[in-house]
């Protein structure tokens, strides 16, 4: 990879960075609101704003993350199918650690200071089937 080609990688993921801060960020703001003013309406929301950061980061090749945000997405996926279904609340908690935890993994681009294998692990324990 070529200089040029370097610094052009480094600003598109710096891009990144700040946007999918600002979808996780807008993404606690719904949860913190659930169900807002109609639960159809957030719970798209809420899988929506998974969905931007998963494939942003898939794009970049940051697997990882890409990987991490679609286990939200699974998770959301039944509550967009049924429409009005609201998202429970001990899901709700659990998809609150995850979008923070997602926040660090995010960060630790820039940093390079955190094991991101651990991180995804725990990711995925706090998103298992198990409610």
């Amino acid at each position: 990879m070529d200089n040029r080609t370097g610094r052009h990688r480094y600003r598109l993921a710096k891009i990144f960075i700040e946007e999918a801060r600002r979808d996780l960020l807008r993404f606690l703001e719904l949860l913190a609101d659930y169900p807002g003013s109609a639960v159809e309406q957030t719970n798209y929301e809420l899988y929506r704003q998974v969905h931007t950061v998963k494939g942003s980061a898939a794009t970049l090749g940051f697997n990882r993350t890409s990987r991490a945000a679609h286990l939200a997405e699974k998770r959301l996926e039944a509550y967009i199918m049924e429409g009005d279904k609201p998202v429970p609340p001990g899901l709700r908690e659990r998809l609150e650690a995850w979008a923070r935890l997602m926040g660090r993994m995010i960060d630790n681009y820039l940093t390079g200071d955190l094991d991101e294998d651990i991180l995804l692990v725990r990711l995925e324990e706090l998103l298992s089937d198990d409610d």
